[in-house]
């Protein structure tokens, strides 16, 4: 495997997890979100800006993608 190759695989298989295991909480999440608000989410955008290299988490920025 080359190392691009060998880092698609990685993410892929990140990707799929956090799909996973966040995915129905979060599906829950955004139609409580949609009804309180009376709006449809139809994409999400989450970043996340790490303070330092060896910080687990930094700052969470979630946009709606209209």
């Amino acid at each position: 495997m080359t190392k691009q190759t060998d880092e698609f695989a990685r993410y892929s298989l990140a990707e799929k997890q956090l799909c996973d295991q966040a995915g129905p909480s979060l599906s829950q999440l955004i139609q409580k979100i949609e009804r309180a608000h009376d709006v449809t989410i139809n994409e999400l955008r989450v970043t996340i800006d790490r303070a330092k290299p060896e910080a687990p988490w930094g700052a969470v920025t979630c946009t709606i993608v209209r």
